[in-house]
């Protein structure tokens, strides 16, 4: 008997027929809700030599992301390095525009900058502070920015980076957000909180709080409520409509944040130098903390799927995976991170870093 090898039938392939092969499969799975098959097919495409960073597969994970949970990490890389120039100095806030296609950055210039991030090229300035540009927020409808700053005002810009409105203080502004419907925004300074409808260009608001305390303010996924920091530096949340108040058990960091489900604030508990991230569930009223999560955090954000956070502080940008309440991964950086943002589709990162740069960095899942 004559005995012959049949080649498996994958081999019959070229490469690119068989990832376009896969990733038909791959999307017939979406199709079919099964998403986790759909992940473990797009890693098979990852291990083709040449298709390992394969834009075309990247774009598939983008629009994979908000379908359901990422089914694990592989790794995270340096993408892009910004630095605009002598004299720009620290770099203290970081935004992702809502489609991800741009970057915003304030520091010590005073200036707002937009970076299309195709092209590389910055797109547009927003100048009118005085004083270093603390904070910076979009709204989610894309179409207004606000920037809190050391010269102690608030400005609210329009997406042609024309100023619309001036909020004027006695003391810096340290944190800015827009409500989930780009209707309200809410300005906090060392001494007071400012919630304001942008609609009827009318105060909601404005609370008291002790004097050097008030740093992070966000609203709830579902724009209900709000979070601040009250006295003693624990985090309070309430309510828009009616004023109520509720205090967790959490010290704020700079940038406390809420999950996207809502169910999840992040914040730190111990001293300033040695803070430990943790988590509190609203829902079952307990509190959480991670591993290993011991330093001088600076900022703090969830990704839009809420299964991870990132904290940044000292030289280091940790990825946290929730489920778990472990580390991921460490992004070195050579100095120290003021800001950390996760871009809408969970593909990039973004630091603001005491090098005078904007750092990008992608993550590969």
């Amino acid at each position: 008997p004559v005995l012959v090898k049949i080649r498996p039938a994958a081999q019959l392939y070229t490469d690119q027929e068989l990832v376009l092969e896969i990733l038909r499969d791959a999307q017939e799975q979406i199709a079919q809700n099964n998403l986790r098959s759909a992940y473990l097919l797009l890693r098979r495409v990852r291990e083709v030599s040449g298709y390992e960073r394969d834009s075309e597969v990247q774009r598939f994970l983008a629009n994979l992301a908000p379908k359901g949970r990422r089914i694990g990490f592989r790794e995270a890389w340096m993408n892009w390095v910004w630095q605009p120039g002598v004299g720009y100095g620290y770099i203290q806030a970081v935004a992702f525009s809502p489609d991800g296609r741009s970057a915003l950055s304030g520091g010590d210039d005073k200036v707002i900058r937009l970076l299309d991030l195709a092209s590389r090229k910055e797109t547009m300035q927003l100048a009118g502070h005085s004083s270093t540009v603390i904070s910076i927020a979009v709204s989610p409808d894309g179409h207004y920015i606000l920037s809190g700053s050391a010269d102690s005002t608030a400005r609210l810009w329009d997406e042609s980076g024309r100023e619309l409105k001036c909020f004027v203080f006695d003391k810096p502004v340290l944190s800015v957000a827009f409500s989930p419907d780009s209707y309200y925004v809410l300005i906090a300074n060392p001494e007071e909180i400012l919630l304001w409808d942008l609609r009827k260009e009318r105060l909601i608001r404005k609370l008291h709080v002790e004097i050097g305390l008030a740093k992070p303010v966000a609203f709830s996924p579902d724009g209900k409520c709000f979070l601040f920091v009250g006295g003693g530096e624990i985090v309070s949340l309430m309510e828009v409509s009616s004023g109520h108040k509720t205090t967790l058990v959490l010290r704020a960091v700079h940038n406390s944040a809420f999950s996207p489900n809502g169910q999840y604030v992040a914040g730190t508990v111990g001293p300033h130098d040695n803070e430990r991230l943790c988590l509190y569930d609203i829902v079952n009223n307990k509190k959480m903390c991670f591993d290993d999560a011991i330093y001088a955090i600076k900022s703090i954000c969830f990704s839009t799927d809420g299964y991870y956070l990132l904290s940044a502080g000292e030289d280091m940008v940790r990825l946290w995976d929730i489920a778990n309440l472990l580390q991921v991964v460490q992004l070195k950086h050579p100095a120290f991170v003021d800001s950390v943002a996760f871009s809408p589709d969970g593909r990039y990162i973004l630091t603001g870093c005491r090098d005078q740069s904007l750092r990008l960095w992608e993550l590969d899942w």
